[in-house]
């Protein structure tokens, strides 16, 4: 396990990892509030779209696609490859 923090965006494909700072952009952090993505909570990186943008994420249970413009302002800590 690593301690360092990272971008949700630059986490890989099937490492997972723990949210630890949501964007500062109250519009956009209390739409990702909305849909469960809070600090604590375990999300995992499972695929990209033949592009690479956006990616797929599942935390909570759920699969959901996220822009790597949004990703980039999430941080994670503790992710594990």
């Amino acid at each position: 396990m690593q301690n360092n923090y990272i971008t949700l965006s630059e986490l890989p494909m099937g490492s997972c990892g723990i949210i630890s700072r949501l964007p500062y952009d109250d519009k956009l952090k209390k739409q990702l509030m909305n849909l469960g993505l809070i600090c604590g909570t375990r999300i995992e990186a499972v695929c990209k779209s033949p592009s690479g943008n956006p990616c797929a994420y599942s935390f909570r249970g759920t699969l959901m696609a996220i822009r790597k413009s949004d990703t980039d302002k999430i941080i994670i800590t503790d992710y594990r490859e």
